[in-house]
C-alpha cells in the first residue's frame, strides 16, 4: 500500500507541474495599453505575449541572446549545432525575417539590432575561427569579419560595429553616419586638430585594456577612417598619438613596449584617404629612440608639408623624415619658429629665416 500511495503522489505531481507549465505557456497579462505584444524570455525559450488576448506564442528555442532596438527585438538561437539569427517586431508579434548563422561550436553567440533592423551577430565556427556578419533590413548582406577570437560585439551610434579581435577594438559602419560640417558625427570623439580641409577626433574607452582609437576625416570626402589605435594595459603599452594634421597627413608617434621596458618608438604618416601610409621604427636599444624623435605627449610639436614630410625641432635640431624613410637633420643652433610652406619646411636660427625640401 505504501507504494502505490507514492506512486499517486508521484502522479499527481506531475499532475500539478504539466498544468503550472502549461498554465505559464497559455497566459499573461492582459492590458489595452500599447503595445499590444512584447517579448519573454525564459531558460532560453523565446515567447511573445499578446496583451489583447493575454496568451503567449513561442518564438524560438535554444535562444542564446536578444538585443531590442525600437520596435523590434534580434534574437540568436542554436538547434542541432546550427545558428539562426531572428527579428521579431513587437508591433506584430510576428518574426520578420530569419538568417541562417551557419554552423556552430560551443562559444560565444551574440546579437546586436539597430532601430532601422540591421542586424549584426558573432559565432564561433571552431576552435580558432570566430565569425562575424551583418545583414541590412532588405536582407542585403552587409559584410562579414573574421579571426581567432572575437568578442564584445556592440553597435554605437545606430550605424557602426564595434567588436574586440584577441581584445583589439575593432570597428565597420553598417551604414553611413550622421554627417555634419563634412565629417561623421560620433558620440565620445573629441577634437584634436581642425585644419578647415580636415578634421582629426578622438576617444577613449577605458576598460582592461584601455584603448585610445584616432579618426581623420577630409572634409572633401566625409568620410572619417581609423589612423592610430593606442592601447594600454597592465603589462603592456601600444601607443599611437596624433601629433600633426595638414592637407590630409597626419602625423601619429609610436611607442611599443612592456613591464620590462621599451621595446621601440617611431612615427607613422597616414593619408586620410587611406592612399598611403609608412612607418618608422626605432628599437630602444642601444640608444632611446626619444634622443631623437619629438615628444610622444605633445599635440602641435611637429608640422608636416603638403607631401606627407613631417619636421620638429628636438634638443637644437630641426629634424624631418625624409621620403626615404629616413630621419634626416636639416639644422642645429638656436632654432625656432619652425613651419612650412608648401612642400617646404621653414624655421629661423638666431633670427634668420632658413627652408629646407627633404
Amino acid at each position: 500500500m505504501v507504494a502505490v500511495y507514492r506512486i499517486l503522489l508521484a502522479c499527481l505531481a506531475l499532475v500539478v507541474l504539466l498544468a503550472s507549465a502549461a498554465s505559464a505557456e497559455a497566459a499573461c497579462r492582459v492590458t489595452d495599453a500599447s503595445p499590444r505584444y512584447s517579448k519573454e524570455l525564459s531558460r532560453g525559450v523565446l515567447r511573445v505575449c499578446d496583451h489583447r488576448s493575454g496568451r503567449r506564442r513561442e518564438v524560438a528555442r535554444g535562444v542564446a541572446d536578444v538585443a531590442a532596438a525600437g520596435p523590434r527585438v534580434a534574437f540568436a538561437s542554436v538547434r542541432r549545432a546550427r545558428a539562426t539569427i531572428g527579428v521579431l517586431d513587437q508591433r506584430t508579434g510576428r518574426v520578420v525575417r530569419r538568417i541562417d548563422g551557419g554552423p556552430v561550436r560551443p562559444g560565444p553567440l551574440t546579437v546586436a539590432l539597430t532601430t532601422k533592423g540591421d542586424v549584426a551577430f558573432l559565432v564561433r565556427r571552431s576552435t580558432k575561427r570566430f565569425v562575424l556578419g551583418a545583414v541590412a533590413a532588405s536582407g542585403a548582406r552587409l559584410g562579414t569579419r573574421s579571426g581567432v577570437v572575437l568578442t564584445d560585439l556592440v553597435i554605437e551610434d545606430d550605424t557602426t560595429v564595434r567588436y574586440r579581435e584577441q581584445g583589439s577594438l575593432r570597428w565597420f559602419d553598417l551604414r553611413r553616419p550622421l554627417v555634419r560640417d563634412g565629417c561623421p558625427v560620433r558620440s565620445g570623439f573629441s577634437p584634436v586638430f581642425d585644419t578647415g580641409d580636415m578634421l582629426v577626433t578622438a576617444r577613449r574607452y577605458p576598460g582592461s585594456i584601455t584603448t585610445t582609437v584616432t579618426r581623420a576625416c577630409l572634409r572633401s570626402t566625409g568620410r572619417d577612417p581609423v589612423v592610430a589605435i593606442d592601447e594600454e594595459e597592465e603589462s603592456y603599452y601600444f601607443f599611437r598619438r596624433a601629433l600633426a594634421a595638414r592637407a590630409g597627413w597626419v602625423v601619429v608617434r609610436t611607442a611599443n613596449g612592456t613591464k620590462y621596458g621599451c621595446e621601440y618608438g617611431g612615427l607613422i604618416v597616414a593619408h586620410a584617404d587611406g592612399r598611403a601610409e609608412r612607418e618608422l621604427r626605432i628599437p630602444c636599444q642601444p640608444s632611446p629612440p626619444e634622443d631623437v624623435l619629438p615628444p610622444l605627449a605633445d599635440p602641435g610639436a611637429v608640422t608636416v608639408t603638403e607631401t606627407g614630410t613631417p619636421a620638429w625641432i628636438r634638443d637644437g635640431r630641426v629634424l624631418a623624415l625624409s621620403a626615404d624613410n629616413r630621419i634626416v637633420e636639416l639644422d642645429r643652433g638656436d632654432v625656432a619658429a619652425l613651419g612650412v610652406d608648401g612642400p617646404r619646411i621653414t624655421w629661423t636660427n638666431a633670427g634668420e629665416p632658413r627652408t629646407a625640401t627633404p
